[in-house]
């Protein structure tokens, strides 16, 4: 996977998705960088949705915690369609991210 660019554009919380923000939509979001606490939870059901709406799905598996296993959790989110990738691939204007 390439190098992520940020821009101001970027730093956008959704808490629920909308029509727009879907492949086609009126903000033609095509990928979602997932991370959080609970992988086998809400970092899970997260996933799920975006697969769901037709996003590419990546989640920040270096910035993802599970509440019982997190390797299992991390295989499930995969085997979900989900990209596993690490915050080290995001580069801010000012250098990389991690």
């Amino acid at each position: 996977m390439r190098n992520i660019e940020l821009n101001e554009k970027d730093a956008l919380i959704v808490v629920d998705v909308q029509d727009d923000f879907c492949p086609g939509g009126a903000l033609a979001v095509e990928r979602v960088f997932i991370a959080g606490l609970a992988a086998d939870y809400c970092v899970q059901f997260t996933t799920e949705h975006a697969i769901e709406r037709g996003f590419d799905t990546y989640v920040f598996s270096d910035a993802t915690e599970a509440i019982a296993d997190k390797q299992e959790a991390l295989d499930t989110l995969r085997g979900k369609g989900a990209t596993l990738v690490e915050t080290n691939i995001v580069k801010t204007p000012a250098g990389r991210l991690a």
